[in-house]
């Protein structure tokens, strides 16, 4: 993914805001400010930008190679895998996602009739089993025989799955060439519907791990609001907001419970980002020391597009100057027209001055 610098980023908002700010400031808008993506072409075959790692395990009827009854729900979890990660389901959802490797491991329960030597251990580990003539019983035949019905499996799962992955959108390299392995597993020398308890796992069973990568370059296009967008609002130490309701972001407070301001926010009106609530971006929350004055301030930052925590959600808590810059322009509505009217009378003032304790709700 190529992400903007922080110089790109102040270009683009000084010439879309005209928001004249020092070029090695570090408080400026947030890089969350995303509302869409483009794919770009591609630059070279199947760069690993990102990537899945997908495993499951499933087991087999005796005697049977057909994966029917458990393919579609492998690849309903393999996508739930890929979705799980926003930036995967993003290449997923644009048709940019590629297999790149596969592994696929097959077996047989160490029967056919008759018991025969495992070249696994219960617990799908390879190792050398000695002879044992009298217990292994199962004739050379019948040893190929459930070798091939291992081998079949996997030939079988693999002509199933890949095409279900076609027909979802997977593309894959050029270069992927699956890997299978298949093995005679220790069952005991029963089938796995026959086997005795301490033989946990399925002897017939297909095992896939895959990997996933990018097939094309994801940039996003940095989303810096204009005023159009935004919505502000205040909050004061008794509890309530601006409109008088109640809210009871008192955070910095501390002993006050008077009308002096207790925190500042920026949001996003309806349907700007395609969600239809108001959604916070930023809070400034004001902390008074015990003469009254506003001595720290704290930005809250919000995932407004609930690609990290959920809409509406905390991302992070900053201290930031008691003169951000930041902060100064988004209480002018991101406005660079208006004055500072509002930092200078609710914010700055009790910088310098502690705040009157007759004074009413502040303009």
């Amino acid at each position: 993914m190529k992400k903007e610098s922080l110089n790109e980023e102040l270009n683009r908002m000084k010439k879309l805001m005209s928001f004249d700010i020092c070029e090695n400031s570090h408080d400026v808008l947030s890089d969350n400010f995303v509302k869409k993506s483009r794919i770009s072409e591609q630059t070279k075959q199947y760069p690993e930008t990102y990537s899945v790692k997908y495993k499951e395990k499933a087991s087999y009827a005796t005697g049977d190679s057909d994966p029917k009854a458990f393919v579609g729900n492998f690849i309903k979890n393999v996508i739930t895998e890929i979705n799980k990660n926003p930036d995967t389901k993003l290449l997923f959802a644009n048709g940019a996602l590629g297999l790149v490797r596969v592994f696929i491991r097959t077996g047989a329960s160490n029967s056919w009739g008759k018991p025969m030597k495992p070249d696994m251990d219960n617990n799908y580990k390879s190792m050398v089993y000695d002879d044992n003539p009298q217990f292994y019983t199962a004739s050379e035949s019948d040893v190929k025989d459930n070798r091939d019905l291992a081998d079949k499996r996997a030939q079988s799962f693999w002509t199933s799955f890949s095409q279900k992955l076609k027909d979802n959108g997977v593309t894959f390299s050029p270069e992927m060439k699956p890997k299978f392995k298949s093995f005679i597993v220790d069952t005991g020398g029963k089938t796995d519907d026959k086997k005795p308890p301490k033989y946990k796992n399925p002897g017939q069973h297909v095992y896939v791990n895959l990997t996933f990568a990018a097939t094309k370059e994801i940039e996003y296009e940095t989303y810096v609001p204009t005023k159009e967008d935004l919505l502000t609002g205040a909050y004061f130490c008794d509890g309530t907001n601006s409109k008088g309701q109640l809210r009871m972001v008192t955070d910095g407070c501390s002993k006050f419970k008077d009308r002096r301001p207790s925190a500042f926010e920026i949001k996003y009106k309806p349907n700007v980002l395609g969600n239809p609530e108001v959604i916070p971006i930023k809070r400034w929350l004001f902390y008074w020391s015990d003469e009254g004055k506003i001595n720290k301030i704290i930005r809250v930052t919000f995932d407004e597009t609930g690609k990290k925590a959920g809409y509406g959600e905390v991302v992070d808590k900053k201290s930031v100057p008691l003169d951000s810059e930041e902060m100064r322009f988004m209480l002018k509505g991101a406005d660079n027209s208006k004055p500072e009217d509002r930092y200078l009378k609710n914010v700055k003032a009790y910088v310098d001055n502690p705040f009157p304790v007759t004074q009413t709700n502040p303009k």
